[in-house]
């Protein structure tokens, strides 16, 4: 990796590791789901979850917390972040962004793409590629491709990772963009998120 590319690395990693704080913070708000909807519709927090992974329930709900727990366990310090060539490990195209092994933790190719795509996709994509790993009897994510490959290409990442959560919220909890996600609006002081089709992201209503 060349010198310039240093402190963009750097300041990804930042960022993921502020919105694993986040993630943290929040399980340690919320460390049950409802036991009925009611409270979806009253709770900042779980509107939030609820736009990522769907109606929440006691059993995924648990799933959510001990992957990101675990997730957040592995020290993002010692993490290994090696750049690798196109056409290297995992990185076939231009536009791949980063990837990983779930046998491999703590380990995490970074892409050509990676250099192309704003601080927050690259954030993102650090908490996407970690949440593939097996951890401490936690199963690496591994759904939801089949779904996006069904859906139109016009949608974008963001908007497939919320409708899988409208559609499949089971699929949700264990599709890794869902978890990318959850955790970059986090970072967002939101009362709610909407998706725009004008501008094609989600956006966030401030509280």
């Amino acid at each position: 990796m060349s010198a310039a590319r240093t402190p963009t690395l750097k300041a990804s990693i930042s960022k993921a590791q502020v919105w694993q704080m986040n993630a943290k913070a929040y399980f340690k708000r919320n460390l049950a789901a409802p036991v009925d909807g009611r409270r979806t519709t009253e709770h900042n927090d779980f509107l939030r979850y609820k736009y990522w992974f769907g109606q929440p329930d006691p059993k995924t709900f648990v799933n959510v917390k001990q992957r990101y727990d675990a997730i957040i366990a592995r020290n993002i310090d010692v993490w290994t972040f090696r750049c690798v060539p196109l056409k290297g490990t995992h990185c076939e195209d231009e536009n791949d962004i980063a990837s990983t092994f779930s046998d491999q933790p703590d380990i995490i190719n970074i892409c050509e793409g990676y250099f192309h795509v704003d601080a927050d996709e690259q954030a993102q994509a650090l908490i996407h590629e970690a949440s593939h790993w097996h951890l401490e009897k936690i199963h690496g994510t591994n759904k939801g491709w089949s779904y996006f490959f069904r859906l139109k290409k016009e949608l974008y990442e963001e908007k497939v990772a919320h409708q899988l959560a409208l559609d499949q919220p089971g699929d949700a909890t264990e599709n890794a963009d869902n978890y990318g996600y959850f955790g970059k609006y986090l970072d967002k002081d939101c009362h709610e998120l909407v998706w725009s089709q004008e501008s094609k992201t989600t956006q966030c209503v401030l509280l």
